[in-house]
């Protein structure tokens, strides 16, 4: 699942003619996705997560603080508001993966892989607003794909997200 994901980032990338600036994301997707599949291997029995429950967060900090571009100029006189979107998106894996501690029922597990899943949205953000910061198309990538954030956590309680 985590290397479709990842080769779906790479090609849109790739379509967009900077496949070279599209690997660390697609790299960065690729891990975080197999971690929350690491996560949901046995979401319809398991009790226990365990420690597999930290897999997505290690994933994240570890894509967040290592796919970092280079700041574009404009970024540089207006702060980085990357950062931002980043850092939500760590704090919610944290809380996600916090919420499958102890004892839990495979209803928890499916719910917190498909918030894990979901979270997907604030990075694409942070990457949007990257962009949005030389591009005025990028703002109105970043604006949809906030909106999406809460819309997908009303769909998710009707189709079955993980």
């Amino acid at each position: 699942m985590g290397i479709c994901r990842g080769l779906s980032v790479l090609a849109g990338a790739a379509a967009g003619g900077r496949w070279l600036a599209g690997v660390p994301l697609a790299v960065g997707v690729t891990l975080y996705i197999a971690a929350v599949t690491a996560v949901a291997a046995r979401e319809t029995g398991a009790r226990r997560v365990g420690l597999r429950r930290f897999l997505p967060v290690v994933a994240m900090a570890t894509w967040i603080g290592r796919s970092t571009p280079p700041c574009c100029s404009a970024c540089s006189r207006r702060g980085c508001p990357g950062w931002c979107f980043r850092s939500g998106a760590l704090g919610w894996t944290m809380r996600c993966s916090e919420s499958l501690k102890g004892d839990v029922s495979p209803a928890q597990v499916q719910r917190a892989v498909g918030r894990l899943i979901r979270g997907l949205l604030l990075v694409q953000a942070s990457v949007a607003s990257l962009v949005a910061m030389e591009y005025s198309v990028g703002w109105a990538l970043l604006l949809a794909l906030l909106l999406s954030w809460p819309l997908s956590a009303v769909v998710a309680r009707r189709f079955y997200a993980s």
